[in-house]
């Protein structure tokens, strides 16, 4: 069964939960980026609060996305916890899933937690993450 990975059409899979978009991304990460490595996240009371929900690493380098879909916004602290992998030398920032498919919020741009005015987002292009390293 072949799976709609980006919803272009704001149809069947927008019922998904964000769970399931972060699934699809993965898997659509791990066939773009063969030999790379992804996982996700899995929070819980013995973990630390915030961490992105999908970590990554392609040719040594280390991704971490928080995915969101439509409609909701960062917290305070997952965007500190983005800002402390960016300035480790990952690349960390957002995903939105947007009735136009995924789109990217650079760290510098993610502003404060419920402040959507200041972000500025562009197409996340699976076959170009360096696109999204801030360097």
């Amino acid at each position: 069964m072949r799976r709609n990975f980006a919803n272009r059409s704001g149809n069947k899979s927008s019922k998904k939960n964000e769970s399931a978009h972060t699934r699809d991304l993965r898997i659509a990460l791990a066939r773009t980026w063969p030999g790379s490595f992804w996982w996700k996240e899995v929070g819980g009371e013995f973990g630390m609060n915030g961490l992105p929900d999908l970590f990554g690493c392609v040719d040594g380098f280390l991704y971490g996305f928080e995915i969101k879909l439509d409609g909701n916004w960062f917290s305070a602290i997952q965007i500190k916890r983005l800002r402390q992998l960016h300035a480790a030398g990952a690349c960390a920032g957002g995903v939105i899933l947007t009735k136009d498919g995924w789109m990217w919020v650079a760290i510098e741009h993610l502003g404060h937690a419920g402040d959507r005015r200041r972000s500025k987002w562009i197409p996340f292009v699976l076959a170009d993450l360096k696109l999204y390293r801030s360097e």
